[in-house]
C-alpha cells in the first residue's frame, strides 16, 4: 500500500480577483497538486484542520494588518497556531524571500516572528547565501521563471529610451532615487514609467513631487493587472530596480523572462544572474545610482543589444523539477519532526 500523500498548508491566503494573485505562489502551487495535497492558509484550517507540514512564506503578513483591533486578533491566533504546530508535531518550513520584513513589525508581532524561528526545521533560501540560520536545515531553490504564467499575455515592441521600474513600491526600492537620476540625465528621449501600488502615504507625495517636475515620468502608482503588466514590461528597453538591498526580486526574474533587460545594483543575486544569464542581459552597477551611473549601464545594455537573443537562458528554475525536490524536503522535515 503507496503512502498517503503530503498534506501541505501553505501559508499565502486565497486569491482575490486577478491584481491580488501573486504569480510566484500560483506557480508553486500548481507545480506542487500533482505530488501532495495542498491548502491555502485561513485561520480555521490552520488551527483545526489536518496537515503534515506548514510551509511558511512572508510570515509577517498574517499579523501585519494595520488596524490595531485586526492585528490583535491576529497576534492572538498566531500564538495558538504555534501551540498547535508544536503539539501535533506539524513539520514547519519557511522559504526565505526576504532577509528582513519591509515593514518593521510591532514588538508583539516581531516575538511572535521569533518564537516561530525556533520551530522551523528547514529553511529554503533562493540563491546562495551565507546568511543561514544553524538552528535549521538549509536549502537553495532559484526563484522559478515566469513563463508558464506569462506565455500568452499581451506583448508590444521595445520603445528605444524607455526605462520601467515595476512591482509594489516600497521605500528600499529606492525609487524615489530612479526619479533623481533620471532628473540628472539631459537625454530628452528617455522615458521613465513606475508602475505598482503603494502604501506609504509620505512615499507617494515625495515621488509624485519629482515626478511633477519631469515630464519624462509618468507614475502608475495603482495594482496593474497581468496583461497590462506585461505590456508595460516588454515595452521597455530596460527594467531599471534600484534597490538599496537585492536579496530576492520576483520582478527581476519577470522582466528577465519577457525578455527585457536588467539594470540593478551590484550584489550577490545580481553578479549571480549576471553570470547565469549574460552580463547583456543584466547590467549591475556600483551603487548610488545617479545620472551618469544609469546612462554608462544603459549604453553598456545597448552595445550588448546583437548578442541577445528574444529571452536568456536560465539554469534550474523549472518549476516541476523544484518541485520534485520540494516534496522530498517536506518527507524528511515530516520524518524529523515526528522522530
Amino acid at each position: 500500500m503507496s503512502a498517503p500523500p503530503l498534506r501541505v498548508l501553505q501559508s499565502f491566503t486565497p486569491d482575490r480577483g486577478d491584481v491580488s494573485v501573486n504569480p510566484y505562489t500560483s506557480l508553486l502551487e500548481r507545480s506542487l497538486r500533482p505530488r501532495c495535497e495542498v491548502h491555502r492558509f485561513t485561520w480555521p484550517r490552520a488551527l483545526a484542520g489536518r496537515y503534515d507540514v506548514l510551509h511558511c512564506h512572508w510570515p509577517e503578513h498574517l499579523i501585519g494588518n494595520r488596524q490595531w483591533l485586526r492585528r490583535t486578533v491576529a497576534q492572538v491566533l498566531f500564538a495558538l497556531l504555534l501551540v498547535v504546530v508544536r503539539v501535533r508535531r506539524i513539520a514547519v518550513v519557511q522559504t526565505i524571500h526576504n532577509v528582513e520584513p519591509h515593514a518593521v513589525p510591532s514588538r508583539i508581532s516581531a516575538a511572535l516572528l521569533r518564537r516561530l524561528d525556533t520551530i522551523v526545521g528547514d529553511r529554503i533560501y533562493l540563491h546562495d547565501t551565507r546568511d543561514t540560520d544553524p538552528r535549521s536545515r538549509a536549502h537553495v531553490f532559484p526563484h522559478g521563471d515566469y513563463d508558464d504564467w506569462y506565455a500568452e499575455r499581451p506583448r508590444v515592441p521595445a520603445q528605444p529610451g524607455r526605462l520601467v521600474h515595476f512591482g509594489r513600491v516600497h521605500r528600499y526600492k529606492n525609487v524615489d532615487g530612479l526619479l533623481r537620476a533620471v532628473a540628472e540625465s539631459p537625454d530628452a528621449a528617455l522615458r521613465l514609467v513606475v508602475a505598482g501600488s503603494v502604501v506609504d502615504g509620505e512615499l507617494e507625495r515625495e515621488l509624485r513631487a519629482l515626478a511633477a517636475a519631469d515630464p519624462r515620468v509618468d507614475l502608475r502608482l495603482e495594482p496593474v493587472p497581468d496583461d497590462e503588466l506585461s505590456r508595460i514590461v516588454t515595452s521597455a528597453e530596460a527594467v531599471v530596480l534600484p534597490y538599496e538591498y537585492l536579496y530576492n526580486s520576483g520582478s527581476l526574474l519577470l522582466a528577465l523572462t519577457l525578455g527585457r533587460p536588467v539594470v540593478v545594483p551590484r550584489s550577490e543575486l545580481g553578479d549571480g544572474l549576471a553570470d547565469e544569464v549574460g552580463h547583456d542581459w543584466v547590467a549591475t552597477y556600483d551603487p548610488p545610482l545617479d545620472g551618469q551611473t544609469l546612462r554608462a549601464a544603459l549604453n553598456n545594455l545597448r552595445a550588448a543589444a546583437q548578442k541577445r537573443g528574444d529571452r536568456p537562458d536560465f539554469v534550474d528554475r523549472d518549476w516541476d523539477a523544484q518541485a520534485e525536490r520540494l516534496v522530498s524536503v517536506y518527507r524528511d522535515a515530516v520524518a524529523a519532526r515526528r522522530g
